[in-house]
């Protein structure tokens, strides 16, 4: 009883309860109970740790049809990872915060007011650190969870995203072809840090009789989270502006008299498919060049008060930019839309390599504890009761079964826990198959393991893969390989990287048809990064280039064909 005492008068006080993600959380253990410090209380033969855990919450009203369309609540807890260390006898104790660590996350029930969430819809994303006291009788005795607030490390590059052209036809009582609207856009940086702004190009080419009479450009942010089955999104909008007039003003001076055809512009395709297919493509040219130039209208929008952009298995949030062109009664609106990622700020100053390099801890000495099982809650069932005993986290060096890869900490809820092996390597990176000791990756399962991860783990790649040059099976990946593993990445940005970093290490074995492989998967910016940044780490660029040219779409082949062609190349 007396143990329970001490436990319950125990404070953990933090050194700073802001921390950063591939940082590390500090500070105090303060027993306040009798003045017992914590060197007399490690003597007595008792053993005190503490844990870090993140997990991630839902709670998603609905109505049941099967009682009387009665409203039920649906509750769903998953955790992310749990991260062991000891206590010093001088009470002090420091623990490192994965890099993977999402930001903390409070949304809903009556915390904010948004569109289609009720009082009663939530979610959160919370880290927490808790004290266990291990007693010489073998007990565990756990104390009230202490929740620190954890922002994310800085958008890794600054990066902008130009958007496929929308293409609309324009048709007049369903059948009348009244011409073509064509509009593009540019996102710069399409990475930001929470209070910054961003650049929106927009651009358009009206070959029609419609009048554009106005531009909206808007930051959206929309919040989805669910429970057992049952969903519920949040949207909301951060920021708009809107330039009115006759913005992009019809091509035909006259409404009931268009000018003379001529082979640039068919308002009707009187001309020919071939005319229509020209004038889209001199369209669609003239739009890469104005917004690549920097020549169109520019509109500056911030980013405020934004939740942390996060993809999760029960919580994703995800901001847009929509740029919408309002044309007449009868035509529905041009609308593009280009995602972009709220992340933490990178510090005035910082080189672009700083945001990847965590100041985390050695994991020699902890244990961590990666999972995706998502525990369902009973209605009713309340948190507010902390067991007084419980298991405390598997210890990996006393359990086998527990000593295999570390997986994606996004794993689907039927996946089982995993940990790392006994002995996980230092700094950043928590890929254990990729070791100072291992000579190389030995397994293409290992290395979905790590794309599978954040981008920071990309760079660890690079930098066992790369800095050792040829690196075991790199060399004879197939091209079905390659693009499983730039495919099996989390986001747009992170298949940009590994497609990168991948090429570089099995040069030159990297060839045409393995970027034409991942090439046919991928779409808009992301095709054209990839393609772009890699064609020339073909070792038969010059040769085979017309493989990746071939599954190239028509402004696929404008972005990229100065890349793409050799010197003297046709077609």
């Amino acid at each position: 009883m007396e143990n329970k005492s001490l436990l319950a008068d125990t404070i953990i006080d933090c050194d700073d309860e802001n921390c950063t993600a591939g940082g590390t959380v500090s500070g105090s253990i303060i027993m306040s109970a009798n003045n017992v410090d914590m060197s007399s209380l490690l003597k007595s033969g008792s053993k005190v740790t503490i844990t870090l855990t993140c997990k991630e919450s839902t709670q998603v009203t609905y109505s049941d049809t099967h009682s009387n369309n009665k409203t039920s609540t649906a509750k769903s807890e998953r955790t992310l990872f749990q991260k062991t260390n000891n206590v010093t006898e001088g009470g002090r104790f420091e623990i490192g915060i994965p890099d993977f660590c999402p930001a903390t996350l409070v949304h809903g029930g009556g915390a904010s007011a948004r569109e289609g969430v009720t009082d009663s819809d939530q979610c959160s994303v919370l880290t927490t650190l808790r004290l266990h006291l291990h007693t010489s009788s073998g007990r565990i005795l756990n104390s009230t969870p202490h929740q620190i607030t954890v922002h994310p490390l800085p958008s890794p590059t600054s990066c902008s995203t130009l958007a496929t052209p929308q293409v609309r036809h324009i048709t007049l009582c369903c059948c009348i072809s009244a011409g073509t609207l064509v509009a593009g856009s540019r996102v710069e940086p399409t990475r930001v840090g929470r209070g910054e702004s961003v650049r929106v190009q927009y651009c358009m080419r009206n070959r029609s009789k419609e009048i554009v009479k106005e531009v909206r450009v808007k930051v959206e942010e929309v919040i989805i989270f669910s429970s057992q089955g049952h969903t519920s999104t949040s949207k909301r909008v951060l920021s708009s502006t809107t330039v009115s007039g006759n913005v992009f003003a019809s091509s035909a001076a006259s409404l009931s008299t268009p000018p003379p055809q001529t082979s640039s512009e068919d308002y009707n395709g009187n001309h020919g498919s071939s005319s229509v297919e020209e004038n889209l493509n001199a369209s669609m040219r003239s739009i890469y060049t104005e917004l690549t130039l920097k020549k169109s209208p520019v509109i500056t929008l911030s980013i405020p008060s934004a939740s942390y952009s996060y993809s999760g298995l029960l919580i994703t949030v995800s901001h847009y930019i929509s740029i919408e062109y309002v044309t007449g009664v009868w035509v529905d609106n041009v609308v593009e839309k280009v995602g972009v990622w709220v992340g933490g700020k990178e510090e005035e100053g910082a080189e672009q390599e700083d945001c990847f390099v965590g100041t985390a801890a050695s994991w020699d000495e902890s244990e961590l504890l990666v999972g995706g099982m998502e525990i369902i809650k009973e209605d009713g069932e309340s948190d507010d009761e902390e067991e007084e005993e419980d298991e405390c986290t598997p210890d990996v060096n006393t359990d086998p079964s527990l000593s295999s890869t570390l997986s994606n900490p996004i794993t689907k809820s039927s996946e089982t826990p995993t940990t790392t092996t006994t002995k996980p390597r230092k700094s950043l990176g928590l890929i254990p198959s990729i070791t100072s000791q291992s000579p190389s990756l030995s397994k293409f399962s290992d290395l979905m393991d790590a794309l599978n991860r954040s981008y920071a783990d990309l760079h660890c790649i690079k930098k066992y893969a790369v800095g050792r040059g040829k690196v075991g099976f790199l060399e004879i990946l197939t091209p079905g390989e390659y693009k499983d593993a730039v495919g099996g990445c989390d986001n747009e940005w992170d298949k940009c990287s590994a497609s990168g970093i991948l090429a570089e290490a099995m040069y030159p074995n990297f060839t045409c048809e393995h970027l034409a492989a991942v090439a046919k998967e991928l779409k808009g910016n992301t095709k054209w990064d990839v393609v772009n940044g890699n064609i020339r780490k073909c070792g038969d660029w010059e040769v085979n280039w017309r493989k990746v040219w071939d599954t190239l779409e028509e402004f696929d082949k404008i972005v990229c064909e100065d890349k793409c062609k050799p010197p003297g190349a046709i077609g």
